[in-house]
Formats: structure tokens, sequence, C-alpha cells
């Protein structure tokens, strides 16, 4: 950086030797802190000129904390004259957040999914957040709560979503809950949980015969019906009337039932 002096009237006769310093007792900028200190300087204005310059270097501290812009005085002293000081002020670039990702999440029935969370600035103190389920019951979540320290803020942590099996689809949100350290304000965005249902309705039954072609000359023969659907098991029995023969066939008609044994329901 360059520091520059300049005389608010006519040239001197001698030269104004200005002692300058950079930072001073009560800055929000805190030396060894906020910046890394710089010795004093000296800046020389010569006779019978009205400006001079001299430069230093300053090196901001790179935190990674959120917090307002700092600034630091540039003064100086010179004997017989007043010196107006200047600021130079150090920008912040850290901002608070809680990064939540993804923000939607489809899982299957009786499966599961994941997603993080992780904060984006370092906290001045442990942060908690609280995740919370509304919707389907038959969605958990988990673990709950998440802890972010000064040491593991940066650090994703991962949240498993699990659906349970049931008769029907489900949609659930996860709401975050967070506090601690200079979070209190902070918001963080839901996710919104879709189950797709692994279910499909049965429409259809198929029949078939373990002896499709009978020789006339076999006698009683034994033939077993199979019926089967076309799609997952109901959680009621499936009775199912079997005719054997029909209208205008020549051989004799007659009836019988085949009942498809219910399974039993799947918890929950």
């Amino acid at each position: 950086m360059t520091v520059t002096g300049e005389l608010n009237g006519i040239p001197l006769a001698a030269a104004a030797v200005v002692t300058v310093s950079v930072g001073a007792s009560g800055d929000a900028a805190t030396e060894g802190t906020d910046y890394t200190g710089v010795s004093d300087l000296t800046l020389t204005i010569p006779a019978g000129q009205t400006s001079a310059t001299v430069d230093f270097t300053l090196t901001p501290a790179n935190d990674d904390i959120d917090e307002a812009d700092e600034a630091l005085t540039i003064g100086g002293t010179v004997q017989g004259l007043t010196v107006t000081n200047v600021e130079v002020t150090i920008a912040d670039n850290d901002t608070r957040g809680v990064d939540v990702s993804p923000t939607t999440l489809a899982v299957a029935e009786g499966g599961d999914d994941t997603y993080t969370v992780v904060l984006t600035s370092e906290p001045t103190g442990p942060v908690t957040v609280v995740l919370s389920r509304s919707g389907s019951s038959d969605v958990t979540v988990a673990p709950s709560p998440l802890t972010f320290t000064t040491g593991n803020w940066s650090t994703a942590q991962t949240v498993t979503v699990e659906a349970a099996h049931d008769a029907d689809a489900d949609t659930a949100t996860i709401e975050h809950a967070v506090s601690g350290g200079d979070y209190g304000s902070v918001n963080a965005t839901d996710v919104v949980v879709t189950v797709t249902e692994d279910e499909t309705a049965s429409s259809k039954v198929t029949l078939t015969v373990s002896a499709p072609t009978v020789a006339e000359d076999a006698g009683a023969t034994q033939v077993t019906v199979t019926a089967e659907l076309d799609a997952t098991p109901r959680t009621s029995a499936t009775v199912v009337t079997v005719a054997v023969g029909a209208t205008g066939e020549p051989a004799t008609e007659g009836t019988g039932a085949c009942s498809l044994p219910s399974l039993p329901s799947r918890s929950r």
C-alpha cells in the first residue's frame, strides 16, 4: 500500500519528516489478529515540495468467521504540523449459512437415501441443528441433532432418511432448527421427501394347466390348474372360480373352485 503525505499549503523551507503508524488503539481491526503488525514508517516531504509517498505491506488474516468489515487507522506525527489520519478497511469475505444438499429426495418404499448438512463459515461457538419430520410417519430421519464446532464446521455430516413399507405413496418434509454460536438467526432449507411406491396392483390372473393335452384313452387324468397374479401378492385371498369346459364344446362341463391363499401383511 502507498501512503501519500500532502501539505495543505505552500512548500516548506525545510523537510517535513512524518512518522507514519499502521493501526491504533481502539481500531475495530486488531493488530496480530486481523492483520500482521507493521512497524512505523518514515515519510519525508522534501523542502520546497508539497507531497511525498512511502510504501508498506498490509497482510490481512484470512479467517473463516462471518464478521463485520473492520477498519484500522493510518496515522502520523510530525513536529510543528497537524496530521490528518486516514482509515483502511479490511472487508470480510465470509457468510454464515447452513448448506443442505440435496433438498429433495425420492426414497423407494422400504429403502433409504441420504443428504448432507455443513456450515458455510466458522462459528463462534458450538452450533446445533435439530432435525424434525412433518408429514408421513412412515418416514424416519437420523441422526439428530447434528453438532458443529470450530473444529468440524466445514466437514459435511450425513443424514439418512428411511421409508417404511405401507399401502400407499407418502410425502414428508425434514426441517432444520439452527441454534448456537453466531448462528442463532440463521435458517436452513427444508428437505422434501417423496416415497415411491414399490407395489403394483394386480389386474389379471393367468391360468395354466399341468396337462394341456390329454389322450382320449388316458382314462381319468388329474390336471393341476395354476392361477398366477400379474403383480405383487395381495393382503387378502383372491378366489377364482374355475370352469372346466364351456358352452358349445363337446366335452361335458363341470365347475370347481381354486383359492389363492392370502399372504401375511408386511409390517410397516
